[in-house]
């Protein structure tokens, strides 16, 4: 399934003005996924004591948008749990500490740190108006006072050395340093807590396919870092992802489409990031988003043959559900809930199931599938012939 993170007040407003969002969310249950984060429950925990209907409102919402699938990060490591977020927070009482514990004049700092820099570096930083041309700007102005090499990416290393092992710490550390500077800057009486919530709402947007954001300030800093760490999010506002919705369905579910793809997609090419195969646009079936074209691999494998895997190293429950759901298609009716059950349970005892060969066809072809594993993770290996 698609991995949508939506930022808190797109989330809100699904209350109202963003109400057929919510409504597509439901029409395309099948597709797209949308979990709740810790900076999720942070948002929602402002009402805690404040407002407890809206909190009750608020958690309800929560909950029914995301299916109780929680997306967290534990000390730069990712955890999944299929749990409520009421069940959640009820086993986490830290969670209103650290609102608590945020207590930095963030402000001063900011004020302080622009002060350290010519009135004409940070104008140019604030007026910048493509997101992925503000951190090598940014870049010059440090080697051209320092007169040395350093960039940003050095000196947060020599700052943190764990930053570049650990997505949670480079992200924020990026984020922090492009709001003091200037680029699209909050509210001055906008507190540390919510600075940092914003920040780790695009930390945890780094690992789905779309982050909506109603917020330009956030979306512009989001794709300046996604940029600059090689991160294939998407970042959208809410009303272009509401009508690009029915297309990226269509897309995942095109069955015609997949020799292009295997022929497109398939080959390795080294990028700038060393990177050796590119992203498909549109993942197959919603799962699959990287495509191996077999002789690309190993030359004495059949042209018309390719191996698709999953684009992130975690798949949730929901996920593996559908996966399994969708290519149950292919047994009786009789069969399917069994093997259904069977198999996400396979991948919960972490035995998972390989080796299911089933056909599928097309107007113009016919594909045999294998759906097997890679690291663990579903993995599917198509080969097809023309009708």
């Amino acid at each position: 399934m698609i991995k949508v993170y939506l930022d808190w007040n797109c989330i809100t407003h699904c209350k109202d003005s963003l109400s057929e969002l919510k409504s597509l969310f439901e029409r395309y249950k099948s597709t797209f996924i949308c979990p709740y984060s810790e900076a999720h429950l942070r948002d929602v925990l402002r009402n805690f004591n404040s407002n407890p209907e809206a909190f009750s409102s608020d958690i309800n919402l929560l909950t029914e948008i995301s299916n109780g699938n929680a997306l967290l990060l534990k000390d730069g490591k990712i955890e999944l749990l299929k749990v409520n977020p009421n069940e959640y927070l009820s086993k986490e009482k830290n969670f209103l500490d650290l609102l608590n514990n945020f207590n930095i004049s963030y402000h001063a700092i900011r004020q302080r740190i622009r002060g350290l820099l010519k009135k004409e570096d940070v104008e140019s930083i604030a007026k910048e108006n493509y997101p992925q041309n503000v951190i090598p700007l940014i870049n010059s102005i440090i080697q051209r006072d320092s007169k040395i090499t350093d960039d940003i990416n050095t000196i947060l290393e020599q700052t943190n050395s764990f930053a570049q092992n650990n997505i949670e710490i480079r992200i924020k550390q990026v984020y922090y340093m492009l709001d003091l500077l200037g680029f699209r800057s909050e509210e001055k009486n906008k507190s540390f807590a919510n600075i940092d919530t914003d920040a780790q709402h695009i930390v945890l947007a780094s690992l789905c396919d779309y982050l909506i954001s109603n917020d330009k300030r956030l979306r512009d800093k989001a794709n300046a870092i996604y940029s600059h760490v090689h991160c294939a999010t998407k970042v959208m506002d809410p009303h272009t992802f509401i009508e690009e919705m029915p297309h990226i369905v269509e897309q995942c579910y095109d069955t015609e489409l997949i020799p292009n793809v295997m022929s497109q997609y398939g080959n390795p090419t080294m990028q700038e990031d060393g990177a050796h195969i590119k992203a498909m646009e549109y993942p197959l079936w919603g799962f699959f988003k990287y495509c191996y074209n077999a002789t690309a691999l190993n030359n004495t494998l059949t042209q018309n043959m390719a191996f698709f895997m999953p684009e992130k190293q975690f798949i949730f429950y929901d996920e593996l559900e559908q996966l399994a759901r969708i290519v149950a298609l292919v047994f009786p009716k009789a069969q399917r809930e069994s093997y259904v059950q069977d198999y996400v349970q396979s991948f919960i005892y972490s035995r998972p199931k390989n080796n299911l060969v089933f056909t599928i066809d097309s107007v113009r072809y016919k594909y045999n599938c294998l759906l097997t594993t890679f690291e663990g993770l579903p993995a599917l290996r198509i080969s097809y012939e023309r009708i």
